[in-house]
């Protein structure tokens, strides 16, 4: 089955995927990285894996019908994220990767000033991977992972290219995902949605920031939390939203509306 790693491998398939996209708007190049997305709840064999607590930490936290899981199939070698093209084999042969995701992360990162100029950058600290309960879920997804290339052992040949079977124990697994981790760029609820009396809320359900006049935050950052599914649907429907009550303000009462 050809993949990017096509591209990589031979100078023709990169030149018919070029010529493709050029003459009809076709082939690989005119999908721009993963073409199908999947989420799911761990499945029992590998939820009854999870301790106590992190079982306890996700129904506490979360519905029982939300994802545990995303995951996002990529035709070529995603090794340690860093360059994918450089990482690939070139050996002649087609690659895939299943990437997955955690939707239900409990870790929280902290952004900072840096000094009183708002010349200088923030301090920003992810820290991910810090939730007891997410190292739990990072390492159930890596098994799932390889659950779901068992089943597809039609469409491939030899053995787990990267990291390779060598690759076990649940303390292998968690250095390999610390080393290889990187975010879906979704950063979402740094500007986020709360009761005035939550110290991390910065706005109200209007998405008017707390203490200033006349400011609204409509984005992704305005989110309370993270929604499972990519965000960019809930931001059209938060914008949505919102446009239509600053629409009634300014009907309502021209002189003192917001912009």
């Amino acid at each position: 089955m050809p993949t990017n790693s096509a591209g990589l491998n031979g100078p023709d398939a990169t030149a018919a995927a070029v010529q493709a996209y050029l003459s009809s708007a076709a082939g690989p190049l005119s999908i721009s990285g993963t073409m199908v997305l999947g989420w799911e709840n761990l499945p029992l064999e590998l939820r009854r894996t999870l301790p106590i607590a992190a079982l306890s930490s996700l129904e506490e936290t979360f519905p029982p019908d939300w994802p545990q899981l995303e995951f996002l199939p990529l035709g070529g070698v995603l090794g340690n994220q860093s360059d994918y093209q450089a990482q690939d084999p070139v050996d002649g042969f087609n690659y895939a990767s299943i990437a997955s995701a955690l939707v239900a992360p409990l870790s929280r990162g902290e952004v900072s000033i840096n000094s009183t100029s708002m010349a200088d950058p923030p301090l920003i600290s992810p820290n991910w991977l810090t939730h007891p309960t997410d190292i739990q879920l990072a390492i159930a997804a890596f098994k799932r992972q390889r659950q779901v290339w068992a089943n597809l052992r039609n469409l491939t040949i030899g053995e787990e290219y990267f990291p390779g079977p060598a690759v076990q124990s649940d303390a292998d697994i968690l250095s390999f995902n610390r080393k290889t981790l990187a975010p879906v760029w979704h950063a979402a609820s740094n500007c986020k949605m709360g009761h005035r009396s939550y110290l991390m809320a910065v706005i109200d359900t209007n998405t008017k920031v707390y203490g200033i006049r006349r400011l609204r935050v409509v984005d992704a950052s305005s989110f309370p939390f993270l929604p499972p599914g990519h965000p960019q649907a809930t931001v059209y429907a938060l914008a949505e939203k919102i446009a239509a009550e600053i629409l009634q303000g300014v009907k309502r009462s021209p002189s003192t509306s917001e912009a």
